[in-house]
């Protein structure tokens, strides 16, 4: 079996498995073997990128697809990894003090598998599903510990909804600017788009993504939401989510923009380095 399909297999498994065994006090231990299993195929992946997943469907003429590449496989072993250790804690305990064990089983389990399709996306529609995913999967994340948790995750989800309306905006510009919604075709195209075209996407991407990141000024949701999500779910969100939108900063801003121009240097190091990825 293609691996990148393995790999996304087992995370969905690994939803289904907390849905049934969830509030059992053995499941974190199960969780631990999940997420160990998820990293040892994931490691395994690494002589194999690029890898694409088989699964594909088509909207307005353009390929959506899924394919990791060495920069989303960095990120992806930073998310499992964590996942694990986050679950090694879980396991202990304090995990069997929880009387939401189902909940925040299930809460990291979505979330690591929302975080694996975003780090695989092939194209900017696959991007933005990711995207999205990531953001629910965060807000469900925070939202089940008390009402003072909710109210700090439905800031949040407002924060989220506005960065994903600067972002869908944003690849729509650059469809109707380029013609394709694959990443390959809009890096081609950056170097003749008009400078008020790029200051725009700029903005609209660079600002979209960063309200995961909560840099400034965007980051009034994370104070409140990190404090009251649950310990080792907090751990695991304020590692993890963030780097989600770095992830997203460097695939679709800082590689056209600045790789392009260290391969034009003839920094063959830097430039072969991020062509690669």
């Amino acid at each position: 079996m293609n691996l990148l399909n393995l790999l996304i297999l087992l995370s969905l498994f690994t939803v289904a498995l907390f849905f049934r065994i969830g509030n059992r006090y053995y499941a974190g231990w199960f969780a631990v073997i999940a997420y160990a299993m998820q990293l040892i195929v994931l490691i395994g992946l690494w002589d194999k990128l690029p890898i694409a997943s088989s699964f594909s469907f088509i909207v307005l003429d353009n390929l959506i697809h899924w394919e990791m590449t060495g920069l989303g496989w960095y990120f992806a072993i930073i998310t499992v990894g964590v996942a694990l250790f986050t679950s090694i804690y879980t396991a202990g305990e304090w995990g069997e003090n929880q009387k939401d064990r189902r909940v925040q089983h299930i809460a990291m389990a979505t979330n690591v598998l929302a975080m694996l399709i975003l780090l695989s996306s092939g194209d900017f529609i696959s991007l933005f599903i990711g995207w999205e995913l990531v953001s629910w999967a965060s807000y469900l994340i925070m939202v089940h510990h008390s009402s003072k948790a909710a109210d700090a995750a439905f800031r949040y989800l407002i924060y989220a909804m506005s960065g994903a309306m600067a972002v869908i905006t944003g690849i729509i510009l650059i469809y109707v600017q380029v013609g394709s919604l694959e990443y390959a075709a809009f890096w081609k195209a950056v170097p003749d788009l008009p400078t008020s075209t790029l200051w725009a996407l700029v903005l609209l991407l660079g600002g979209g993504f960063s309200i995961k990141m909560a840099m400034m000024p965007f980051h009034l949701w994370q104070a409140d939401a990190y404090a009251e999500t649950p310990g080792a779910n907090a751990a695991f969100i304020s590692a993890i989510a963030a780097r989600m939108g770095l992830f997203a900063l460097i695939l679709i801003l800082f590689k056209p923009l600045v790789v392009s121009r260290l391969v034009e240097m003839n920094l063959p190091y830097f430039g072969n380095y991020f062509e690669c990825v």
